[in-house]
């Protein structure tokens, strides 16, 4: 979940940019607020979704610190 001013501060930044330039985003999650810098920032957009059956590569480390 984006914050919400980081979220206004990226459609305004994307709004500024021109229409002609090549543009990606990558996100892991679909939320409406990605849904929404979808339709500001892509002309055309074209989704890939990674089947999510699939196991985690053998010797992928994954860590999660906890913070509070």
């Amino acid at each position: 979940m984006l914050d919400e001013y980081y979220f206004e501060q990226m459609k305004e930044v994307i709004t500024n940019c021109s229409r002609t330039r090549q543009t990606m985003l990558f996100s892991a999650t679909m939320t409406d607020q990605i849904k929404d810098l979808i339709q500001v920032s892509l002309n055309r957009p074209i989704r890939l979704f990674i089947d999510d059956n699939q196991s985690v590569a053998p010797y992928l480390r994954q860590e999660f610190i906890r913070i509070r």
